[in-house]
């Protein structure tokens, strides 16, 4: 009696202030690597240790029996705390999203919710049976009598919940897929005991019962393909026709990383402008936020490369002039940054004014392909600012790339050759460009009526030919077979 009671004094002065502080550094220990676990060590030092001591204290030390009425309090609550305790534990464990830390498992919402709706109730029936001592028998057999009127009225309830058990057996649908169902097409975002959630095209979110999708007919476009469909419209001026806008836009969308398809339509005509509508098909695996950035940008840059005008309710006067204004600008700028160029210098100052009428400012953003390999070069294009890459396919098929330009260099100089050829390079904006771009037409008279500018370009396009061979690891072109401008 004596030396048991020794045994749990000296564990409780020694083991408890070891064990306390050992929780308190573990505990700072996973906080500051942001584990989930730090949580579950929490609840485990603030509410199980302490009732357990006191527990202790009770049966070992002041010898108290389990069936007096401060013993079963104290039980009961450590049972609580327990109930706590593994709620936080299956908490860091287990999650219905992503993983915070590769060793989490991932189950359905539904899986989930049940599965801590059992420990609940599997503390709850030991408490009341071993701690409080009732007969469970007797309770079961009580209610028995009254299961069948409980049944009917929870049938649907009960159904919605046997539904979405075998939803998660069989998986005809999960997270993130695209379905059809009673004239609703959205993306699945949740599934839980009783209902799936559906959000559409125009983020309405639809609230369907378990029941109803497993009686009803459903379609899964997510099975038939991984591709999520997705619109957005945009305004812009009754002076540009949309004959130009719709290629404009379906360019942009279409270079928007994920994106697989895309459908331009006029929707309608407003007092101020015409509205157009934009579908388009992504990749499932590019998420919307994203998808959505993406080919925002992409028109953001399109419609400022093209001068296009989105109007203002009941102001489209003020763009008219405003227009004329910046074309004003915009060429008395190309002209002093002409003149500013060592490849120019030669050339007569009112051919130089003369060429900056026919010249026009395109802005690209970062990632945008100006040029593709295989695709005809329609003019010269000169840097104002910015930065580009030229990438090209070495002999293993890789991207490989050859050189960067900036502020004063050139590209397209394809376009100027006699015998015009498809460009051999990818040219894609590192830094948002700003370029100066010259038409076909007005590059080749300006090649035709100055010797001393041909040379010069053909001495620019046999070095790049020389860069554009090395990095394809290909032996160097002879001279004679270098396609060249016409001196």
């Amino acid at each position: 009696m004596e030396s048991s009671l020794l045994f749990w004094g000296l564990t409780l002065i020694f083991g408890l202030p070891i064990l306390t502080v050992g929780l308190e550094e573990a505990i700072k220990y996973l906080e500051r690597k942001r584990n989930p676990l730090a949580s579950f060590l929490h609840q485990i030092r603030r509410y199980l240790l302490p009732l357990l001591i006191v527990l202790l204290l009770l049966q070992q030390v002041f010898e108290l029996e389990n069936d007096q009425l401060t013993v079963q309090i104290v039980r009961t609550l450590t049972s609580l705390s327990v109930v706590f305790v593994l709620l936080s534990l299956m908490n860091a464990l287990v999650t219905t999203g992503e993983k915070q830390k590769s060793w989490q498992i991932h189950v359905p919402n539904l899986l989930f919710q049940t599965t801590r709706a059992a420990i609940i109730a599997i503390v709850a029936l030991y408490t009341i049976a071993f701690i409080w001592g009732f007969n469970l028998s007797r309770v079961a057999a009580t209610l028995g009598v009254g299961s069948l009127v409980i049944a009917l009225a929870l049938q649907d309830t009960l159904s919605n919940l046997v539904s979405g058990f075998l939803l998660i057996i069989e998986r005809p649908i999960k997270v993130n897929d695209w379905i059809v169902i009673n004239d609703i097409k959205g993306k699945v975002i949740d599934i839980n005991w009783r209902s799936v959630r559906i959000r559409d095209l125009k983020n309405d979110v639809f609230i369907i019962p378990n029941g109803s999708i497993a009686k009803d007919k459903f379609i899964n476009s997510t099975l038939e393909n991984p591709y999520s469909e997705h619109s957005l419209s945009l305004i812009f001026s009754y002076q540009d026709p949309p004959n130009r806008v719709k290629p404009i836009l379906k360019k942009a969308v279409l270079a928007a990383e994920g994106v697989q398809s895309v459908l331009v339509r006029v929707f309608e005509f407003k007092e101020y402008g015409v509205e157009y509508a934009i579908y388009y098909v992504m990749l499932d695996s590019t998420s919307i936020s994203k998808g959505r950035d993406a080919v925002l940008s992409r028109i953001y840059y399109a419609i400022k490369r093209h001068h296009l005008t989105i109007p203002y309710p009941c102001q489209t006067l003020y763009h008219v002039n405003s227009c004329d204004i910046e074309r004003e600008d915009s060429q008395q700028e190309i002209a002093e940054f002409l003149h500013s160029l060592s490849y120019f210098k030669n050339l007569d100052s009112s051919l130089i004014d003369e060429l900056s009428t026919y010249a026009i400012i395109y802005y690209y953003g970062m990632g945008e392909n100006i040029v593709k390999i295989g695709e005809m070069e329609e003019g010269l294009y000169i840097i104002r600012d910015g930065l580009v890459k030229l990438t090209v396919e070495d002999f293993k098929g890789q991207e490989k790339e050859v050189l960067r330009l900036g502020e004063g260099e050139f590209f397209g100089e394809m376009s100027l050759l006699p015998k015009r050829t498809n460009s051999t390079v990818n040219v894609t904006v590192i830094n948002d460009v700003k370029i100066i771009f010259i038409n076909e037409k007005s590059a080749e008279d300006l090649m035709e009526d100055n010797r001393k500018l041909a040379l010069v370009m053909n001495q620019f396009i046999e070095e790049r030919n020389r860069m554009i061979n090395q990095a394809k690891q290909t032996p160097d072109l002879p001279s004679s077979e270098v396609n060249s401008i016409t001196v």
